[in-house]
């Protein structure tokens, strides 16, 4: 009979200003580093012996690199720890060796720790998170990539807009049904493509916002 893992839960993690550990200095320590720091991580990186990207960060003092073989003392305060180094029994050493409130990865089989860091594709304040559940990276990469087109470099400068607009809507003395209207109006297809009705919506709440209409 085969293993039915339970499934995880899916969840975003604030992690700016939030101290990480990846405990590995190879390809994927260093593509694991990258992706924390893209959301705002405080990121150390332990290892004897790190790639050059991995120094290259760390001599630009974007991340700390600690030049040894890791203990519990190197994670013992971190809110995530991302065990990527190549032994599968380094690895679950260290999810072993961590304590039960902290957020443990391991890059070799996210089930011996406690999170699984999902492929995901972000386009400014859009994060679209994909997963398989182990069943298939292969799919999980065709997905990715099916929506890396539909859900293009556009979507950075569109969802920026949508989150000041939507901000000046609910801040208005416009009526409720009039600022569900708005809401919903700015998320079609025709405020994405048109500058011009973006720009005309911005005049007229600077205009009419603070009435109630």
């Amino acid at each position: 009979m085969l293993n039915k893992a339970t499934p995880m839960f899916p969840v975003m993690v604030q992690l700016k200003g939030k101290k990480c550990v990846v405990i590995g200095g190879g390809e994927v320590a260093c593509r694991k580093t990258l992706a924390l720091l893209d959301f705002g991580a405080t990121v150390a990186v332990v290892s004897p012996e790190v790639c050059d990207e991995l120094l290259e960060l760390g001599n630009r003092s974007l991340v700390e690199i600690i030049l040894k073989e890791a203990d519990p003392a190197d994670f013992q305060d971190s809110f995530l720890i991302i065990a990527a180094t190549n032994s599968t029994e380094v690895n679950q050493l260290i999810s072993a060796n961590a304590k039960p409130h902290q957020l443990v990865n391991v890059a070799s089989g996210h089930q011996a720790g406690n999170i699984h860091i999902p492929a995901y594709l972000k386009r400014g304040r859009l994060v679209i998170s994909i997963s398989t559940g182990g069943a298939s990276p292969t799919l999980t990469r065709k997905i990715r990539n099916d929506l890396s087109e539909k859900y293009n470099d556009s979507y950075v400068e569109y969802t920026e807009y949508l989150y000041q607009t939507r901000l000046a809507i609910l801040q208005s003395c416009l009526s409720q049904p009039r600022k569900l209207e708005l809401l919903k109006g700015i998320a079609s297809e025709e405020y994405k493509n048109q500058l011009n009705k973006r720009k005309a919506l911005k005049d007229w709440l600077a205009e009419n916002g603070g009435s109630a209409n």
